[in-house]
């Protein structure tokens, strides 16, 4: 499928009113958010062990969560960008 054709399907898939290019963002921003959230859950979990050995070089949490809200925000401004061209 080329780029310019403006049918709403991708594949097998019907993306609605939304561009290839929209479509993907929306996919990526989607598996950022995800690998994010285990990210962030591996994190604390060893986090809390570490506390728990007494342990005090946990691996720090806020970074993580840091990088996937920027992540995401640049993601949806680009998003944004390309529904009002």
């Amino acid at each position: 499928m080329l780029i310019s054709d403006s049918s709403p399907y991708v594949g097998i898939f019907h993306v609605g009113p939304f561009t290839e290019s929209q479509f993907a963002l929306l996919v990526a921003a989607g598996l950022v958010l995800v690998f994010g959230v285990v990210a962030v859950g591996r994190s604390w979990r060893e986090a809390r062990v570490a506390r728990g050995a007494g342990q005090t070089n946990a691996p720090a949490v806020l970074p993580i969560i840091a990088v996937t809200v920027l992540i995401e925000l640049t993601l949806g401004a680009i998003f944004a960008a390309t529904l009002l061209i």
